[in-house]
């Protein structure tokens, strides 16, 4: 029989998985390709915005959310078209990446412990938080998909496949 311990490990390393697959995309795209003018959305606004929802949909549903400090344009929260030619550094998203991260880590650890954990994804998508993380997992890995294809049209070999994140959920990484 499997613990409920076991489960919560386990969402939590295919999350961290998910999230690896996302940074070795970030990582791996080249400058020209982060910087191209694209009249939807690019590749750096892509990454962006997986790891916006994740950050948004985990946060606390009793906390005002607030944009990372270099969203200047707060597109996802204005609902306004961003300006597709003036990209997030990648430094910045793969520190918001951490942070997104660290959120998830804190979700899973409170479900985990059988706390109350309200986040805002329950609201907006109607469905309790466990939900929400594993809706936010699939969200990751679908966008991950996606640039790791972009880079193999491009002729950039894609990262490889990552079969789980690395830790426990009980460590700071």
């Amino acid at each position: 029989m499997v613990s409920e311990s076991e489960v919560y490990e386990s969402v939590w390393r295919q999350f961290g998985g998910a999230v690896e697959m996302l940074r070795r995309a970030i990582e791996a795209c080249p400058d020209e390709l982060w910087e191209r003018h694209a009249e939807t959305m690019g590749y750096w606004f892509l990454a962006y915005h997986t790891l916006f929802f994740v950050g948004f949909d985990l946060h606390p549903a009793d906390e005002p959310y607030s944009s990372p400090p270099f969203d200047r344009f707060e597109y996802e929260l204005q609902r306004v078209p961003p300006p597709y030619g003036v990209p997030y550094a990648k430094g910045d998203l793969l520190a918001y990446l951490e942070q997104t991260l660290q959120r998830v880590r804190t979700v899973v650890s409170g479900l985990r412990g059988g706390d109350s954990v309200e986040v805002r994804g329950s609201g907006r998508l109607g469905i309790p938080a466990l939900e929400v993380v594993l809706y936010e997992l699939r969200h990751v890995q679908h966008h991950a998909a996606q640039l790791n294809a972009w880079l193999r049209r491009e002729g950039v070999e894609p990262p490889g496949w990552v079969r789980r994140g690395e830790g426990e959920l009980g460590e700071d990484r």
